[in-house]
């Protein structure tokens, strides 16, 4: 009994650790999801043109003109401008973008009351330089290598840079030719580069070839590994319910008792019954004697009924 409860035990341990591991291998293979910090903002998402075909961003449709000196330039797509707030021109807005304020013209239909992280509401952390030999001037002021650059978005026909340039607490504005800088690419904000790689990861999902999985996909690492876990651990369990051999034997002596005629049986007879099977007689005993399923009748000194 206290064997039989053991090893009802061992098999409810093994199950639950295997559920374990199959609840963890689903989830464990799962896209990633980001966690975002609890601060709600009104904003407006640039729009993205080819979320799929780019692999990084261009200048978007989204528009905004500085306050003082009246530049206008197109912030790069999937990024934001927060908080518009209405000012006495009608259609006109002030919004917040890579920390200072802008005017936006225009609708804002597509505003969005949504939670964001700081690192989804910067503007994109590119930092510029010039080729070398390469001059500009930021409100008539000479930008050395004491500045940092800092890329805010391009011009209307996507020829110039719109940047920040920073010194200490000074801060200027103004465009720079894309020709007159070293290379760089934009990346997508960080929960646009999500979808977009949702996206990709969708179009590249394993097909089914003959009904076989693709080789070298996740899914098929996944279904590998679930399967690898999950046949030991059912193979642990029937190893333990299987019975022992001295389980086997028992059962197997216990059943050899007397069968439907009253015959005696064990371990050393053969069952096959054979009614018309005679004991063969000895010269000693004389002949031979009647048999029956009681044996044979005689003399009990005689060497045939021994």
């Amino acid at each position: 009994m206290k064997h039989s409860v053991l090893k009802t035990a061992l098999a409810l341990i093994a199950l639950i650790a295997l559920l374990a591991v199959l609840v963890w291998a689903v989830f464990a293979f799962a896209p990633l999801q980001f966690a975002y910090a609890d601060s709600a903002v009104e904003a407006i998402k640039a729009p993205v043109s080819n979320l799929e075909g780019n692999a990084t961003a261009g200048r978007s449709t989204l528009a905004l003109l500085t306050d003082d000196s009246g530049d206008e330039f197109y912030i790069p797509e999937s990024y934001f401008v927060i908080n518009p707030i209405p000012t006495r021109f009608d259609g006109v807005y002030n919004v917040q973008y890579a920390g200072h304020s802008f005017l936006m013209e225009g609708s804002i239909s597509n505003k969005t009351t949504t939670v964001f992280g700081d690192e989804e509401l910067s503007s994109p952390d590119i930092t510029l330089s010039l080729l070398d030999g390469k001059v500009v001037e930021f409100e008539k002021v000479r930008i050395t290598d004491a500045f940092t650059i800092k890329l805010l978005g391009y011009n209307a026909d996507g020829t110039q840079i719109y940047a920040m340039a920073t010194e200490g607490a000074r801060t200027l504005f103004g465009f720079i030719p894309l020709t007159d800088l070293q290379p760089f690419s934009i990346p997508y904000q960080a929960k646009t580069q999500a979808e977009r790689e949702a996206i990709l990861a969708q179009k590249d999902a394993p097909k089914l070839e003959n009904g076989d999985i693709a080789p070298n996909t996740s899914l098929a690492l996944r279904i590998i590994i679930i399967l690898g876990i999950a046949i030991p651990s059912v193979l642990i369990v029937v190893l333990l319910f299987k019975p022992s051999k001295n389980e086997r034997s028992y059962r197997k002596n216990a059943v050899r008792t007397a069968g439907d005629r009253g015959n005696e049986y064990d371990s050393s007879r053969n069952f096959v019954r054979n009614d018309s099977m005679e004991r063969p007689v000895y010269p000693q005993g004389g002949p031979g004697r009647p048999y029956d399923q009681n044996g044979y009748y005689g003399d009990p000194n005689d060497y045939n009924d021994r």
